[in-house]
């Protein structure tokens, strides 16, 4: 079998522990007192925690006649669950956190990865010595990336079982269809690998470090966008460039084949790319620096910032601002959802993680009350 160099040592399976309702008896030991809610008492919380809420400004939205706009015209209610994050690598570009379908998280800090799952529950699936900087979800497998080695985990035997070519130095762009893995690295170039067959294709043509990828919704385009200010779409062979004013760390595809790209600069650039239209791309500025995007079916195109805000805030399909909510103590590192289960999760240079439940805002009748958080925010204010 694949032994991986990430892994100093093996551990139990995880068969019927993450993906159903039985306890966990593999708790990471690091889960008591590090990465952990904190109605469980932290002895090393992170200081910047002390004291930070969690905030939410609405606006609202005129409905729009679009078939891509989200069914809630209005921002989403939502209740935060917070956990601490030691050893959260602050290095952009980086992609520490992604969810897959089933709502399960996982979460990279420092050299381990963790996952946290819909009943609350977290343990540690691999740790060892090389620092992990992406990771992202492959099918019921889980790719991760360190020092531009690349692998493919199984979840539940909680081992390594294939490994993927290569990158210099590191490799933070990160995305997969299917089984087909998509990897950019600091060495601009980016490889499509299939993981059945094993064939790989090489593109070039950024100048710089990939700091992002993304398929579309159909598989058929897969975008990139780098530190040398440009956007890629790629098919068969290239199909746009987008020139752009800052380094590109986040993108996200909506609905009929709508590409939203992100800028690290100050002014925040979000730019609209329609791969069906020679249109010029629509460009609102966000306000500060974008740290990730990511698109939900019901809620419409998510992002976030890091910077002089640490907010994420929820946008319209024609990039008209929502609402915006803030919790985090300073900027935040990177952003990932779950549209199935309404979930959007955040994780800062504050050392803690943040994982939101959205729902319906509520209506004029109803009375204004909400259900405790197990994490011990009872509220959002």
């Amino acid at each position: 079998m694949y032994r991986s160099p990430f892994s100093y040592s093996s551990r139990a399976s995880l068969d019927n522990q993450i993906y159903n309702n039985k306890s966990i008896s593999n708790k990471s030991p690091c889960s008591r007192d590090r990465f952990v809610s904190p109605s469980n008492k932290s002895p090393l919380r992170s200081p910047n925690r002390e004291n930070i809420g969690s905030n939410c400004e609405f606006s609202s939205a005129k409905k729009s006649g679009t078939p891509t706009t989200p069914k809630s015209r209005k921002a989403p209610i939502v209740k935060d669950s917070v956990l601490d994050a030691p050893y959260v690598l602050n290095d952009f570009p980086t992609k520490l956190i992604d969810f897959n379908d089933d709502g399960c998280l996982a979460v990279a800090l420092g050299t381990s990865v963790y996952l946290w799952n819909n009943n609350e529950e977290v343990v540690e699936m691999m740790s060892g010595t090389t620092v992990i900087n992406s990771l992202c979800w492959m099918d019921e497998g889980l790719v991760i990336s360190g020092s531009g080695h690349i692998e493919l985990w199984d979840v539940q035997r909680q081992c390594a079982i294939q490994a993927f070519d290569d990158h210099d130095e590191r490799a933070v762009g990160m995305s997969s269809y299917g089984h087909r893995l998509a990897t950019g690295g600091h060495d601009g170039v980016i490889r499509v690998t299939d993981s059945r067959s094993g064939n790989s294709t090489t593109f070039t043509g950024h100048r710089g470090e990939i700091c992002a990828l993304s398929w579309s919704m159909d598989g058929a385009y897969l975008a990139s966008g780098g530190n040398d200010n440009q956007v890629y779409i790629w098919g068969s062979h290239v199909q746009k460039r987008v020139p752009h004013d800052s380094p590109i760390q986040s993108l996200a595809w909506g609905n009929s084949g709508i590409l939203y790209t992100g800028e690290s600069g100050e002014s925040g650039q979000i730019q609209m790319i329609r791969m069906k239209s020679d249109d010029e791309p629509k460009v609102v500025l966000s306000g500060s620096p974008l740290s990730g995007l990511c698109w939900m079916e019901e809620w419409g195109l998510i992002a976030s910032h890091n910077g002089s805000s640490s907010a994420w805030e929820t946008w319209s399909p024609d990039l008209k601002k929502i609402g915006s909510y803030t919790g985090h103590a300073s900027g935040i590192l990177n952003l990932a959802s779950c549209s199935q289960k309404s979930l959007v999760s955040t994780i800062g240079s504050d050392e803690t993680l943040r994982i939101w439940q959205l729902s319906e805002p509520l209506t004029s009748a109803s009375p204004r009350t909400r259900s405790p958080s197990p994490f011990g925010n009872p509220f959002i204010r």
